[in-house]
């Protein structure tokens, strides 16, 4: 007489351990494929092909020292953005772009307008709380500025 169920468990482990395992990987690639996957900002591939002139205009504004200063006012909930007083206020053209790398649908954007000491403060009270950058792009002379700043709502 033959015993056909010999060693009876061990196969039905091993086909049990492979079907979860199946199972387990395919609610994986299910979960990443639901995922709401954003770039930082709409326009990123673009943004690198400019990187090269992007690196000359933050030299520019580096070159500027501390005459050009952004500093963010936790107190008072405002942002202090200060350009060299050797420009002429009304001859450099620009803004601020605000973007939350959380939530690209909280992004805005502000012009520059500056008063006569070329100093400007923004009131950021409507912001949400976390982490925010603000990127300054201005022109003066034809000449191309960037600098970017990072900060915390709290």
């Amino acid at each position: 007489m033959s015993n056909s169920t010999k060693g009876g468990f061990i196969p039905l482990i091993i086909i049990g351990a492979f079907v979860l395992f199946g199972i387990m990987i395919f609610s994986m690639v299910y979960g990443a494929f639901q995922q709401d996957v954003n770039l930082v900002r709409p326009d990123y591939y673009a943004e690198e092909i400019k990187y090269e002139s992007r690196i000359q205009e933050i030299k520019r504004a580096n070159k500027l020292g501390k005459s050009l200063s952004i500093k963010y006012i936790p107190a008072n909930k405002l942002l202090q953005v200060q350009l060299p007083t050797e420009f002429e206020n009304t001859s450099v053209q620009g803004e601020y772009w605000f973007f939350r790398p959380s939530n690209a649908n909280l992004d805005f954007k502000v012009p520059i307008q500056l008063s006569e000491s070329n100093l400007q403060n923004l009131n950021l009270e409507k912001l949400q709380k976390g982490r925010w950058a603000v990127e300054l792009l201005f022109s003066y002379k034809n000449e191309k500025y960037f600098k970017n700043y990072d900060f915390d709502v709290k």
